[in-house]
């Protein structure tokens, strides 16, 4: 177990804290199962890491990550990496965790 640093833009912060964002795609892996990670003055432990195409992510994971539906996630994607955008076949690293309470 290591603590790791995964950044999370502002928006996140009410989510992640009432627990419905439970999961984060990013294009690299940030960290393994049982490392922890401090956000918006919160302790998280991460509890899956996997890969998977981020149109799995899209269409049955988009509440885990936060968001309302499948097109939110989208924009909050393509706004995050406009250069490449959302392409449903890109492999992602998904990383699933859960607030430490003290």
């Amino acid at each position: 177990m290591s603590e790791i640093i995964i950044p999370f833009r502002p928006f996140f912060s009410k989510p992640m804290r009432e627990g419905t964002k439970v999961m984060t795609c990013r294009s690299k892996r940030m960290g393994k199962h049982g490392d922890t990670f401090l956000a918006f003055g919160e302790n998280f432990l991460l509890t899956h890491v996997f890969r998977c195409r981020l149109g799995y992510v899209v269409s049955d994971a988009f509440m885990q990550e936060g968001c309302a539906n499948p097109q939110e996630l989208i924009e909050i994607w393509n706004g995050i990496h406009p250069t490449v955008g959302y392409d449903p076949e890109v492999i992602v690293w998904a990383h699933c965790f859960h607030k430490v309470h003290p």
